[in-house]
């Protein structure tokens, strides 16, 4: 390994560089990320697999997701049926998890029990119990953390511990925040359509539909004038004279080294940014389409399937534990951390981790990084592009 990064020419070294600067600890990336930069292939193979998002398919007729209070598991509302129904995560999906025992465990064990202590008041609770007072009930429910849905079934005196054992039976329903209401997410229809592959059970391939119609819809748009790009610099520093820099897809520095740029040359930025934003669309729909040539048509009306393709409805369950691209769920990627291609990388080449074992995911790449590249710079010629 030490040979192929002292070979590899000036561009891939310097993605190697700031790569490893930034670390990318929260990041996982398909093969061809790393091997673009130079990295081997045979080096890649067997650290890569397939990381998923934390997402569920919506069934044709679910308008509502949310999860089951009970299991965690993801729900959906049935709004033909009025009901709430389990749905498989894509994991349980294609390791063909419909399975009667696991379907029996997550609906019948279901009971909430909480204890009172026995008191001179608990007449007062065995009446209001056997009488099913309502008010009574749900002040219980209130009171001990039970879900606002749970139904009272049963309680029972322990002589004993002198105490009650009052149970609730929990429906299938959402999990509930601290206003008691329950946590859900509207299915929007024009959201989360995606094309998807299969090789039997397992998805191999997907085109985030709603991401392609981006692509397609700003790769149409006609590029700014100088004039308006001049026009939009004014306005800018009429809203606000002291702006230092517009912060976006592509920075548009206002001042440099604190001093104000003239107005042409912030115009002429803006006016390359759009035609580079333009451009990055119309590459984008460009191989898009090379992998489904029937995209636009699908775009058009979803009623359009290509051939080869399985129209799905994804919707994320979390934001953290997603991935996303440019706003748009990545609901898997078959890659590799980028901490694990680090650490390899750092074995391979005989540099010392042990000191950075006991930081966050994102710091600790920095870190792995940041050793790797000193030894790079020591050993493999990166000293030089440094300098430079």
């Amino acid at each position: 390994m030490k040979e192929t990064m002292k070979n590899m020419n000036e561009e891939q070294k310097q993605e190697i560089r700031e790569w490893l600067i930034r670390g990318e600890g929260h990041s996982v990336a398909p093969m061809n990320y790393y091997t673009d930069m130079g990295l081997p292939a045979s080096f890649l193979e067997p650290m890569v697999k397939r990381t998923w998002s934390n997402f569920v398919q919506v069934p044709k007729g679910i308008t509502k997701i949310g999860e089951d209070e009970v299991s965690g598991q993801p729900i959906g509302w049935a709004a033909d049926k009025e009901r709430w129904v389990f749905l498989l995560k894509p994991e349980q999906q294609e390791d063909n998890y419909i399975d009667v025992r696991w379907s029996k465990n997550i609906t019948s064990n279901r009971i909430k029990q909480i204890w009172i202590d026995a008191d001179e008041r608990s007449e007062h609770l065995e009446n209001k119990l056997d009488e099913h007072d309502e008010d009574y009930i749900n002040y219980l429910k209130k009171e001990y953390d039970v879900h606002p849905d749970a139904k009272y079934w049963s309680y029972e005196h322990n002589e004993e511990y002198y105490n009650y054992k009052i149970e609730f039976k929990v429906p299938i329903v959402p999990k509930v925040n601290w206003e008691n209401e329950h946590i859900v997410d509207d299915v929007e229809e024009g959201q989360g359509h995606f094309l998807v592959k299969y090789d039997g059970t397992k998805r191999t391939d997907f085109i985030h539909a709603n991401k392609a119609a981006w692509h397609h819809k700003n790769a149409s748009k006609k590029p700014i004038t100088k004039k308006a790009a001049t026009e939009w610099v004014r306005e800018k520093l009429d809203e606000k004279p002291s702006i230092s820099t517009i912060i976006g897809r592509f920075d548009i520095d206002f001042k440099i080294d604190g001093k104000r740029r003239p107005i042409k040359d912030i115009a002429q930025d803006y006016w390359q940014q759009d035609r580079d934003e333009i451009e990055f669309h119309k590459k984008s729909i460009e191989r898009i389409t090379a992998t489904c040539p029937d995209i636009i048509e699908f775009l058009k009306s979803t009623k359009n399937v290509p051939i080869g393709w399985i129209h799905e409805r994804f919707h994320p369950m979390g934001y953290r534990d997603v991935m996303w691209n440019n706003n748009f769920m990545m609901p898997w990627v078959d890659g590799i951390g980028s901490t694990r291609v680090i650490k390899a990388l750092a074995d391979s080449l005989g540099v010392d981790l042990t000191e950075h074992q006991t930081l966050g995911r994102g710091s600790t790449a920095r870190a792995y990084g940041k050793a790797v590249l000193k030894y790079l710079e020591e050993e493999c010629d990166f000293a030089q592009l440094c300098k430079a």
